[in-house]
């Protein structure tokens, strides 16, 4: 009976739903049982219960366990399809009644799904760099781009915007993806939403540095009154003049590598776009590297394995570009030496030219050209293995 009426009087408190964005941090989309069904539902429960408002309260924590769930999915996925890489009993006890229907792609589409809705957390660099840096790598360039230039332009320093371009870039070009590398540049360095701030810096600078040293040149010329007009005149058009030199000249990327900027690009121009010229020499020296058309690198042509720039694979999936030409089809998996090559020489010309850029003559082409000139005279060919009719001149 006494038990009976503490019960009685006893306040019941209500249960209520408390939703903390952090508390999923230890492992809510990986934690077992983890299979595609359950990674789905668990994505499904996370759109319900927190919605796209929402996104500045969840933890970054817990979109890398997305990231890593996704990438564990895939490098499953990519095994079971393989037939010479079975899965083991322990891999089959450890996921229980796993379905490897849907494809790296449909899993990729869904990740992309949820940073895309919840697109705030791509400010911070630890998510940026779980999505580039954990394996395997995204098999979307497209997708990929986009989210890098997202966080370029809100990420929170400068560093490591410049760390999530080169990571990307990277990437491409180990897949041999040209275009896409070019579109990551003007999404990035070479976007007006990134160009315009630079441009407003530099010329708020110099301007700002114009104007201080005019108006100490007249407050100089009040006091010193015994110097003639002549001379404060000079010195006022002069200093502009110096200001620019010092300021602009020192800051400028002249030339890098195998490319230069063309005659009369101005100083703010080359400024602006610094970073752009080092991004475009990275493809160029990839490109020519990868295909041995340089005579620096010819040397190892022999003992590299040719490559086809119409096919490459990207987590297991081997890709292939349509529409080969009849040079392809003739010269088999060496035709990157002939047709293809072409048609990206043409594509890096037509980039090279809009960016004001122009390519450098390497040393070791202009001897090649003086020694076709002069009939080989004067020159020995210290290594016989080489023929100099099969080395291909990078024509942009």
């Amino acid at each position: 009976m006494k038990v009976w009426a503490l019960a009685r009087h006893t306040r019941i408190l209500p249960i209520r739903k408390v939703h903390y964005y952090g508390a999923f941090k230890n492992g809510f989309f990986t934690r077992k049982p983890f299979n595609f069904e359950t990674f789905n539902d668990r994505i499904i429960q996370f759109y319900n219960e927190h919605p796209r408002e929402s996104s500045e309260k969840i933890a970054q924590e817990t979109v890398i366990d997305l990231i890593r769930g996704g990438r564990e999915l895939q490098r499953l996925q990519s095994r079971a399809s393989n037939p010479h890489k079975a899965l083991s009993a322990g891999d089959l006890g450890n996921f229980l009644e796993l379905n490897f229907a849907r494809s790296s792609g449909d899993i990729e589409e869904q990740m992309t799904e949820f940073l895309l809705k919840y697109s705030t957390v791509l400010k911070h660099r630890a998510v940026i760099h779980a999505y580039l840096s954990i394996a395997p790598q995204p098999v979307d360039s497209g997708t990929m781009i986009r989210l890098v230039a997202d966080y370029f332009h809100s990420a929170e320093s400068e560093r490591h915007a410049s760390w999530a371009v080169q990571h990307c870039m990277n990437l491409l070009l180990s897949n041999k993806d040209y275009y896409n590398a070019f579109h990551l540049i003007d999404t990035t360095y070479a976007s007006p939403r990134y160009l315009a701030p630079v441009r407003r810096q530099v010329l708020s600078r110099v301007f700002g540095l114009s104007f201080l040293g005019g108006l100490a040149t007249v407050s100089a010329a009040a006091m010193l009154p015994l110097a003639p007009a002549s001379f404060w005149l000079i010195i006022y058009l002069a200093h502009p003049l110096a200001v620019y030199y010092l300021i602009l000249k020192s800051r400028l990327v002249r030339e890098v590598g195998r490319l230069s900027w063309r005659k009369h690009t101005s100083a703010v121009y080359q400024i602006c776009h610094g970073r752009e010229i080092m991004l475009v020499n990275k493809i160029i020296t990839h490109f020519e590297e990868h295909n041995d058309t340089t005579i620096r690198n010819f040397h190892q042509s022999g003992v590299r394995k040719h490559s086809d720039l119409n096919t490459f694979t990207t987590n297991d999936y081997v890709i292939e570009l349509p529409g080969a030409t009849s040079a392809e089809r003739y010269y088999g998996p060496h035709s990157n030496t002939h047709a293809a090559v072409a048609k990206f020489q043409k594509r890096f010309r037509h980039e090279i030219q809009k960016r004001r850029m122009a390519v450098n003559e390497l040393d070791e082409e202009l001897m090649f050209l003086e020694f076709w000139l002069t009939h080989g005279e004067n020159f020995e060919w210290v290594e016989p293995d080489q023929d100099p009719a099969e080395i291909i001149r990078l024509n942009v």
